[in-house]
């Protein structure tokens, strides 16, 4: 999972979010439980897999000094919610890409999802949702960004 904003300048897009934070919330027995939350991936003591991962999966590299935020990690079968805000509650455009970077599962059962859009704060955090599901219980690694500042390219 990415979360990305400060990279999106790199993509000719403007109006970034400058300090993106990923938050990945899963819907357990007692309501929303929070499963990770991510701050500048290249500080995760998991940097060197998530940027393979990003390689992995064709997405474009994220610099370990730039704000962005990632994790990498093995999702259980249900529903997700992927939060997208700013350190510093600021606004901004930015971009939540979910990957499947399951390496051994025998053919890919996610290629991306992303969504662009704008960031606010208070209730209007960007909140993607997902749902996950496996045969037999299967877990899968998933590998989830944040960007922001890229995505003018695509205005």
């Amino acid at each position: 999972m990415r979360a990305v904003g400060p990279t999106l300048v790199d993509w000719g897009v403007g109006g970034t979010l400058p300090d993106p934070k990923l938050t990945l919330n899963h819907l357990g027995a007692t309501g929303w439980e929070v499963v990770t939350v991510n701050d500048n991936w290249g500080d995760a003591p998991n940097a060197s897999a998530i940027a393979a991962a990003a390689a992995r999966t064709g997405a474009f590299a994220l610099a370990p000094a730039v704000p962005d935020a990632a994790a990498l990690l093995d999702l259980a079968p249900g529903l997700y919610s992927v939060v997208n805000s700013d350190t510093a509650n600021r606004t901004g455009v930015a971009m939540v890409e979910l990957y499947d970077a399951d390496e051994a599962a025998g053919g890919t059962q996610l290629v991306n999802i992303s969504n662009r859009g704008f960031v606010g704060t208070g209730a209007d955090v960007m909140n993607p949702r997902l749902s996950s599901s496996r045969a037999r219980g299967c877990r899968a690694p998933s590998s989830c960004a944040a960007v922001g500042p890229a995505l003018s390219a695509w205005d």
